[in-house]
């Protein structure tokens, strides 16, 4: 498994004004094609997540990838002699991840706080937004500047330009290990409330034990933008194997059902 960036790729809500889930998800792609920059027949398009929120309408979270950034994707990987069977995007995978290392606390104020999960790469930094274990936002940062994370955590108040929410911070990549980074960027950002701030265990395999781990179990929000014509070769043969298998099950049951 491999990550598709999050500054290569898209993911985001879209709500539909429908109520029934099967209607709603037909009409996911559509309502996505009008939101994106470019034709979403050129892309790599999946749902992981299809919900009815609590008014009753029905909304999904797409992750987006242009083919073109993808087999780019592809050929950086294939240079350093990895073929990936599924290509995760990079942010739900640092999400579910979290989770599952630094679990939402069960009482109320837990799954209403607001959780931030930072990854500081060497070349990149990402940030993940969510309200207890319900995912929001991901963005593509410029370095770890505090106005421009500002700017983002007050797009979640409740009031216009009110002050940013109580945030707790999961650090997670290569260069969370730079405590005094972090340290830094928290007194920037101000706020008068406790600031609750935690650095993932071993930071540094952070991501690749994400992708391993979505890979091996059930994980939530699953994702895997290489999938049609650019599926793995093999991924596509054991695809057609056993659509092979179905259909010859299938025939064994309609001829035992003649001769009965």
């Amino acid at each position: 498994a491999a990550a598709m960036p999050q500054c290569a790729s898209i993911i985001r809500w879209v709500d539909t004004p429908l109520t029934g889930m099967g209607k709603a998800r037909r009409v996911l792609p559509s309502l996505l094609d009008i939101q994106l920059p470019f034709k979403l027949e050129e892309c790599a398009c999946e749902f992981p997540r299809v919900e009815r929120k609590p008014g009753g309408h029905v909304r999904g979270l797409a992750a987006v990838a242009r083919v073109s950034d993808v087999a780019q994707r592809l050929g950086e990987l294939r240079a350093r002699n990895i073929d990936p069977f599924f290509l995760d995007q990079e942010s739900l995978a640092l999400w579910t991840q979290g989770l599952a290392e630094w679990p939402v606390h069960s009482g109320g104020a837990g799954l209403q706080s607001l959780r931030a999960l930072v990854y500081l790469g060497a070349s990149r930094t990402v940030m993940v937004l969510g309200r207890g274990s319900v995912f929001i936002s991901a963005h593509s940062l410029h370095g770890l500047r505090a106005d421009q994370v500002i700017r983002l955590l007050r797009a979640q108040c409740e009031e216009p330009g009110g002050a940013p929410p109580p945030v707790d911070w999961l650090w997670v990549g290569p260069e969370a290990a730079q405590r005094e980074t972090i340290d830094s960027f928290l007194r920037d950002i101000g706020g008068k409330d406790p600031v609750v701030s935690h650095i993932a265990f071993d930071p540094e395999l952070f991501l690749p034990r994400a992708l391993a781990v979505r890979v091996r179990t059930n994980a939530p929000l699953p994702c895997n933008l290489r999938g049609g014509e650019i599926a793995h070769p093999l991924l596509s043969l054991q695809r057609q194997r056993r659509s092979r298998m179905m259909a010859l099950a299938c025939l064994a049951a309609g001829l035992l059902l003649v001769v009965a």
